[in-house]
């Protein structure tokens, strides 16, 4: 084999010895920047700065809670966490237990991240939502609030060779493989002169994918040199974004994934003023895009970074000059990072210059292992010869080739795997998780790449049994089950796979197959209404290159992603002259939808129609709106949660006919479109009415031997997960012992509230009784669908209405810290089993709050809110606090028959709620009538307006407060005699949650239902014996103890 000549200090053909790794842990490094640099910014966190000392001492703390939850040196812990300063400070404390972490996207299906912690075998999950892990969890509280410690933990005995991080890839096999990488794999990266100006002045974004390896070149290339981070909010970096950072916080060193790159350079070549050095990658970078980059802007140095995730971040790097755009192969590799060694081999030979083989990595970057797959690792991580001794390198599977100057040039991929938007994805993997689907016979994935060989996005052709699944089906099965990036761009169904000369599928037949990109389209405004939709057309036709896009067509459903909903939104920013977010793209994607939305913001627009009152088909799509989109959202991110479920139970004694009983939850469930529904949150929130979807059934369960028996069989059928994203939105189950029935249904709270029990309960009963009679229920007239209930609710949300409301809101809630229940943190199994108390106001004492109430000029709900307040100020020490309110929204014609959930939130605000309680009375009834005249703004508005800080706690309050008025419905049966039983709840749907029912005899029961994780028992014993005290004192004599009684 010809020697190659050096090309400079250490360098050699198909290696480069690097200077010796930093002799230290991330810990380590980052506690020298301490002392260094402890007062200068670490982290912005929006309008909040962190200096090095306070992520330091703030992790100390952390760390403590961690080791007294068991996490010890060897460990792994699971970070659920959004990007924040609290998953900064997270895996800080992590590293100082002396384990590892591993980052897991909080927005991936919880399947999937219960799939990767079992994978894991973590010690310990750190997230903001701790219901249904099956092992413990530390929630952090804000950073901004922390404890802090100046010393950490007892130092571990960790060695730069020992893990620090787990990242994921994608496995060929459908499941991800797990990839253990140590200290010094990230440690030794800094020490290469390519990151130079990574200093004391540096700012960077933190905006890359939370569980890819790059999060780790934009956070401790900054942590450990003394620079300062920045972290983003939205799925990924945008043009507009970037200019504003860099205008507020001086961003000069940036990160970015090819196809964001080429995003950038075509949406706003401008935005990248300011910055010394831009690292790209990810992906085979595209020489028209460089160009055009190097000659806007001579003064960056733009940079080439390449490496798979088993060698950590980058095994090569190389400064981009103009003259890469014209070489044969495409923009070089370059040579090899400090530490790295490479080899270009072909089987058990190195290849000679210019000689294509593949590449192998070793070097300090390098990996432990896949986790729990020693198979894999041996098969990935081999030996080879070295000058002197073996080397440990893993196979990349890339084609490569080095020049005579050193130079790596890439060649393309082994095997089917490819790298899609950064990830580097197997298609065997899609493959294997198309086939799991029902009805999926066999799949076949394939790449859409462009002239340039890029990786645009995977098509999958399936074929399927004789009744599979539709495309739009098959895609949401897939999410559902797995990240965005592993959801296939295009579903084609076929009969047949095309075959290849040797009897196997015939891939490049099949991508041939595909329809080719259409020329970018120029579209006449001439049949638009105004320059505004002719604006909005044009854009969606040039991203999605169509000719034309119909108004009512979704941006996602023709092939558009996440990535081009940027483009979509930069484009529209700069021609409107105002940032056009990416939240609204999701949340209205078709045409009319997001051109509805931005006639409302614009006042200048002509026709300011509001949304919602285009014709529907009988089965549209319906957009949720408030709670319901709330509630949609939360079953994406937690569909094992049943704090959302309502449950109902009846003792029936008595001949109850079972068939009448099933026929009328048959016919109750095909009535009403919510109860059978498809509720779906992605890409935004709505409703589906489709007719595939079977009506809910009545579950007959086997005869139980007694009372108890039956309950806790009852029980345990009903309140159990509702798949509401598969049209599972209520379910039923009876159960006999000896001559008694016991009936109970269990409704999702995305199609239900206390004002839907009434409907359902008469209804049931009336169908019930038709069906025993042997003849067919006659309801007066079909309810209200959703559509129609929706485009009025619409109405309500027009802009001109909701100004002044928002102002209010705006005013009123911002800077409410958050209830405190106690510095004891508590964990569910310091609790006691039952998370409800109750107690009675007897009917006399209720007269008598009556009374006070009138006199006061207010009404018994403020004079119980206003009580419920006095005690939380008083128990809690705490002057000032938010409560959430339920109110119904069913002030439109619609609503009357409709089943499903129309609530709004209110968080009423207390500020100082001490004194007399008169004083209290009067300034709750104030506030709430300010409230209540402003109830039409949603809950999410509020919130997007007011913007608090970030947290795993809702954002605004933490404790319900609910008046349950509403008439509760008669479930009566002919020939039986009904009696309802106490159904319980599995979970407090907030922190603390008070509610009060009035009861038929006059009085009122109230509950206090709490999560365990969040309040201690003992606090809720308290505040339950204090709100009876002062109920008791107020009511005692409406005309003196009301004036002479105080709150402090």
């Amino acid at each position: 084999m010809p020697e190659v000549p050096d090309v400079g200090p250490q360098a050699r053909f198909g290696e480069q010895a690097g200077p010796a790794g930093r002799d230290d842990t991330l810990c380590g490094i980052f506690a020298r920047r301490v002392q260094e640099h402890g007062d200068r910014t670490a982290l912005i966190d929006g309008e909040r700065r962190y200096s090095y000392r306070t992520l330091d001492e703030v992790s100390n703390a952390w760390a403590r809670e961690l080791m007294q939850l068991g996490v010890a040196t060897g460990d792994i812990v699971t970070v659920v966490l959004p990007r924040s300063a609290e998953l900064v400070v997270a895996v800080l404390a992590v590293l100082k237990t002396g384990a590892a972490y591993s980052l897991v996207a909080p927005g991936w299906p919880r399947a999937r991240q219960e799939e990767l912690v079992d994978l894991l075998a973590a010690r310990v999950v750190v997230t903001a939502d701790p219901a249904g892990w099956d092992r413990p969890v530390f929630t952090p509280p804000p950073v901004a609030r922390s404890q802090r410690r100046r010393t950490g933990p007892p130092a571990p005995a960790v060695s730069p060779d020992a893990p620090a991080t787990v990242f994921f890839t994608s496995g060929s096999t459908g499941a991800p493989k797990a990839v253990v990488s140590p200290h010094r794999a990230t440690v030794s990266l800094f020490g290469d002169p390519v990151f130079g100006d990574f200093a004391p002045g540096s700012v960077m974004p933190l905006a890359a994918a939370l569980p890819w390896d790059a999060f780790s070149l934009e956070l401790w290339g900054m942590l450990l040199s003394g620079g300062t981070s920045v972290l983003i909010e939205g799925p990924y970096l945008l043009p507009s974004v970037l200019r504003q950072l860099t205008a507020a916080h001086r961003v000069n060193v940036l990160w970015l994934t090819a196809s964001l790159f080429n995003m950038f350079i075509e949406e706003d070549p401008g935005c990248f003023g300011g910055l010394r050095r831009l690292f790209v990658g990810g992906e085979r970078l595209s020489p028209r895009h460089v160009h055009r980059f190097l000659a806007a802007h001579p003064s960056i140095t733009l940079v080439n970074g390449y490496g798979p995730v088993e060698s950590t971040v980058f095994a090569t790097v190389h400064e981009i000059t103009s003259e890469d755009c014209a070489r044969e192969n495409g923009i070089p590799l370059g040579r090899a990072v400090a530490g790295r060694r490479i080899q270009v081999r072909r089987g058990s030979e190195r290849c000679a210059a210019g000689e294509p083989g593949e590449l192998f990595v070793g070097g300090d970057g390098l990996a432990l292992a896949y986790l729990g797959q020693p198979g894999l690792t041996a098969e990935k991580f081999v030996r080879v010869d070295g000058p002197g001794r073996p080397l440990r390198m893993y196979r990349t599977g890339d084609m490569v080739s080095v020049d005579a100057d050193g130079v790596l040039h890439f060649r393309g991929r082994i095997g089917r795997q490819v790298k899609l938007r950064g990830h580097r994805v197997e298609l065997a993997e899609i493959e294997a998780l198309v086939r799991q689907a029902a009805g999926v016979t066999d799949c076949a994935a394939v790449p859409r790449t462009d002239g340039d060989g890029t990786c645009h996005g995977i098509a999958a052709f399936y074929t399927t049994e004789q009744a599979g699944p539709e495309s739009g089906e098959l895609r949401r099965d897939v999410a559902a089950r797995a990240p965005g990036y592993l959801v296939p761009d295009r579903l084609e169904h076929v009969q047949r796979f095309p075959l290849s000369a040797n009897g196997k599928v015939d891939h490049r037949r099949l991508a041939a197959a595909l329809p080719p990109p259409d020329a970018v389209p120029v579209m006449d405004g001439a049949t638009a209404r105004d320059p505004l939709e002719a604006t909005v057309r044009s854009a969606f036709a040039e991203v999605l290159r169509r000719d034309d896009v119909p108004s009512d067509a979704s941006f996602f459903a023709l092939g558009g992603t996440s990535l081009d909903a940027g483009r979509l939104c930069t484009r529209l920013g700069a021609v409107l002259g105002e940032p056009v977010p990416i939240s609204q793209v999701m949340a209205h994607p078709t045409p009319g939808g997001l051109l509805d939305e931005l006639r409302r913001s614009r006042p200048d627009a002509t026709d300011p129609a509001p949304a919602g009152l285009r014709p529907s088909a009988p089965h549209e799509a319906v957009e949720l709106l408030g709670m319901q989109a709330a509630f949609a959202m939360a079953h994406e991110f937690e569909p094992g949660d049943l704090a959302p479920l309502c449950p109902y139970m009846w003792r029936i004694e008595g001949p109850l006919e079972l068939d009448a009983l099933a026929g009328a939850v048959r016919d109750v469930g095909l009535r009403h479109e919510a109860l059978r529904a498809v509720y779906e949150a992605v890409p935004r929130p709505r409703a589906r009415v489709d007719a595939a979807v079977p009506p809910a059934s009545l579950h007959v369960l086997p005869s139980a031997a007694d009372e108890e028996e039956a309950l806790r069989l009852l029980t345990g059928h009903v309140l159990a997960p509702l798949g509401i994203d598969s049209g599972e939105v209520w379910r039923c189950a009876v159960i006999t012992h000896a001559s008694t029935a016991y009936f109970a249904l269990c409704v999702h709270h995305v199609a239900f509230d206390a004002w839907s029990q009434r409907i359902l309960l008469e209804e049931l009963a009336l169908a019930y009784t038709a069906r025993h009679a042997g003849t067919e229920p006659d309801f007066g007239g079909p309810p209200a669908r959703l559509a129609d209930v929706q485009r009025e609710r619409a109405v309500q949300l027009a802009p001109h209405r909701l100004t002044r409301q928002l102002q209010f809101w705006s005013e009123a809630v911002t800077g409410l810290p958050p209830l405190r229940f106690g510095s004891r943190r508590v964990s569910p199994a310091d609790s006691p089993g039952r998370t409800e108390l109750s107690f009675t106001v007897p009917g006399p004492d209720v007269t008598t709050l009556e009374k006070a109430a009138v006199e006061a000029g207010t009404t018994l709900f403020t004079v119980l809110l206003a009580a419920y307040a006095a005690v939380l100020h008083r128990n809690l020490g705490q002057d000032e606090f938010g409560i959430g309110v339920p109110v119904a929204k069913r002030d439109i014609p619609s609503a009357d028959s409709f089943v499903g959930c129309l609530i709004n939130t209110l968080c009423i605000p207390f500020r100082g709620p001490g004194g007399d309680f008169p004083s209290v009375l009067k300034a709750t009834h104030d506030i709430v009538m300010q409230a209540f005249a402003a109830q039409d703004v949603p809950f999410a508005e509020v919130v997007g307006a007011v913007r608090p800080a970030r947290s795993g706690r809702n954002p605004l309050f933490q404790t319900m407060f609910a008046f349950q008025d509403v008439v509760q419905g008669a479930f009566g049966l002919p020939d039986c005699r009904v009696t309802g039983v106490d159904a319980g709840h599995p979970r407090a749907m907030h922190e603390l949650v008070a509610e009060v029912w009035p009861q038929a005899d006059g009085s009122l029961k109230v509950t206090m239902a709490w999560q365990p994780e969040r309040a201690s028992a003992r606090t809720v014993q308290e505040l339950r014996t204090a709100y009876r005290e002062l109920l008791t004192a107020v009511a005692a004599e409406s005309g003196t103890t009301t004036r002479r009684h105080t709150a402090d």
